[in-house]
């Protein structure tokens, strides 16, 4: 899936798919129940930093908000962290003069694989 992101919105992306596949597993859930990939892209392209931004993510209402919004919430706050130079941007960095992908440095983050069918 061609996502149209930036290569730095794209390692958010990769990073919301991480946090997605984990609570739809807990939930016993297809990952798309938790939000489709349109979503995730359109939350990597915002990256909203409250609940009133988080609201305006295509595919987000309420209920989502009230199950959703706190651990991906989380995830965008640590990557905007990192991408504003916090303690992990040196290995990040590294990792991508190394011509690694986004996938990879979304890897770095969680220690968790991403399915490609997630």
């Amino acid at each position: 899936m061609s996502t149209g992101l930036s290569e730095a919105d794209e390692v958010l992306y990769n990073m919301l798919k991480v946090r997605r596949l984990a609570l739809a597993q807990e939930r016993g859930v297809p990952a798309y129940v938790v939000f489709t990939d349109k979503t995730l892209v359109d939350m990597a392209y915002r990256k909203p930093r409250n609940i009133v931004e988080f609201l305006n993510v295509n595919g987000v209402g309420k209920s989502k908000t009230d199950r959703f919004s706190k651990p991906f919430l989380e995830v965008i706050s640590d990557y905007l962290e990192v991408a504003c130079g916090g303690k992990q941007s040196i290995k990040i960095n590294e990792i991508q003069r190394q011509g690694k992908k986004p996938q990879n440095i979304a890897e770095f983050m969680f220690g968790s694989q991403i399915k490609k069918s997630s």
